[in-house]
């Protein structure tokens, strides 16, 4: 019997692990094209193995990514999605808040042919915890919380639809 299945109660985390300073200018460098693809590469690499280190330091047993090659827990899907269209903000001064956060017009049925890129950061997890005694999760918004940025436009009747 391994030592977390002794465990009577498992500990995980819940939601993101919190984006290092240091992450979000990265991840503002790479959305203005400053940064080559094995820079950005190597920035999400060190940036999950700081969030799997921080995990093991505090005893957490069952393990997750940290959702860091993201660089947001919601928004980075939609660039995986076909049939919709990216609508202009709808404020854009004034203090930040959850109105600026950008939406999108369902034009068609949606789809994603290529999947919403979540396996290959699974697969990275488990390669960095190889030959740990540690169960992994892996984590991605449901339908209906992805369906909040889109306007369902003609194609779907409502929000319960489109999730």
């Amino acid at each position: 019997m391994t030592s977390h299945q002794n465990s009577l109660l498992l500990t995980t985390t819940a939601g993101s692990y919190a984006m290092p300073g240091w992450l979000f200018t990265a991840g503002q460098a790479i959305q203005r094209g400053e940064y080559g693809p094995h820079d950005i590469e190597e920035t999400l690499t060190d940036a999950t193995d700081v969030a799997i280190s921080d995990q093991l330091k505090a005893g957490i047993d069952i393990l997750v990514d940290g959702e860091m090659r993201r660089l947001d827990f919601v928004m980075g899907f939609y660039d995986h999605l076909q049939g919709v269209r990216l609508l202009p903000p709808r404020r854009t001064m004034g203090p930040e808040g959850h109105d600026m956060r950008p939406k999108w017009q369902v034009l068609e049925p949606i789809h994603a042919p290529q999947g919403l890129h979540t396996v290959g950061d699974f697969l990275y997890l488990r390669t960095a915890t190889a030959g740990m005694d540690k169960p992994l999760k892996a984590t991605v918004p449901g339908p209906f919380t992805l369906s909040g940025r889109l306007d369902p436009g003609t194609i779907y009747k409502d929000r319960m639809e489109v999730a």
